[in-house]
This record gives structure tokens, sequence and C-alpha cells, in this order.
């Protein structure tokens, strides 16, 4: 009994996948942009959609880790909520925290694009990236 409970919650958690890369041409300058989620139980069930400017990039779920190169000048990250909008500049890695909220008014899920440093995504990550 107490293994269908836990396949059935085990199967109800959402996953990352990456299913495109942003675009940097051939020997053009770049950066790594590192995104990361917190494994929390809430909002476990929903992967969160990743946009790199404008385009997605991915789902991630909980305890989820993306990355992908975007070419120098203004990067925005996005997701449904709050975007991520900072400056790239080449051969630098950047980490961007997607952060769960509900909208209780709303019965949706806000997911949140918070830029942060290099220790707090492998805080979050519970590895190096």
């Amino acid at each position: 009994m107490i293994g269908a409970i836990a396949g059935l919650l085990a199967a109800g958690c959402a996953e990352t996948s990456q299913f495109y890369h942003v675009e940097v041409p051939a020997g053009a300058p770049s950066a790594t942009v590192h995104l990361v989620r917190a494994n929390n139980f809430t909002g476990s069930a929903i992967a969160a959609p990743v946009f790199i400017n404008g385009m997605q990039i991915g789902d991630i779920g909980p305890g989820g880790h993306l990355k992908s190169y975007v070419p120098v000048g203004k990067t925005l990250v996005a997701s449904t909520g709050a975007p991520a909008s900072f400056v790239v500049e080449a051969d630098k890695s950047y980490y961007i925290e997607i952060g769960y909220s509900l909208q209780m008014w709303l019965w949706r899920p806000v997911f949140t694009a918070t830029q942060i440093d290099a220790a707090q995504a492998a805080n979050i990550a519970g590895r190096k990236l």
C-alpha cells in the first residue's frame, strides 16, 4: 500500500527537459546561462517553461538544471512570471533561479526568474555547476 502511494506521488512529479539551445554563430563571443530550480514539494507536479530571448529552450522541474550558451549583449530569461534581464559579457557564466509561487486568486502557478550568484546556484542544485 505504501509503495503504491509513493509510486503515485513520484508519477506526479514534473521533469526537466531541454529541447532547444540558443543559436550562437560559430566563433562569436558567448556566455553560459545556468538555470536552476529548487527541489521543493510545492509545485512539484508542474514543470516551468523557460524562455531565453523569447525562445522556449525547455521545461524545468523541481531540482532541475538547464544550461544554454547565449550571445553577448542584453539577455532576457523568463518563465510565466517576472523575468530576469541582464547584459551578458563574453566567456562568463550567469545563474538564474526559477522560483515558484501560486497566485491563489487565479489558481495558477507563477514561475519567476531571478539572477543569483554561483554559490547560491550550487546550493540549490546540490552540486557545483
